[in-house]
């Protein structure tokens, strides 16, 4: 496996584990098992790339050179009994 695809899906798995905590403290754990399992299918098959037909022509490569920070919603996300029921 490629040190850039191990470095990758470690730098998924600990911001997914970050996020996990804060939601978990606000208490929307409703769709815990739903991110678990995105998450155990992202580390098996990772990020596609244009060798899979269904991605044959999605280049992502050049939007995975921006950074995407999830730190700063931190303070933005509202408690789960703040939330109107439907």
């Amino acid at each position: 496996m490629s040190t850039t695809l191990e470095s990758t899906r470690n730098w998924v798995r600990n911001r997914y584990s970050n996020i996990e905590k804060r939601i978990s403290k606000r208490g929307f754990d409703v769709f815990k098992g739903l991110r678990s399992t995105a998450l155990d299918a992202f580390s098996i098959s990772g990020i596609p790339s244009t060798r899979l037909e269904e991605w044959k022509y999605s280049h992502i490569a050049p939007q995975l050179s921006h950074g995407f920070g999830t730190d700063e919603a931190e303070d933005t996300l509202p408690k789960a009994e703040n939330v109107p029921a439907p």
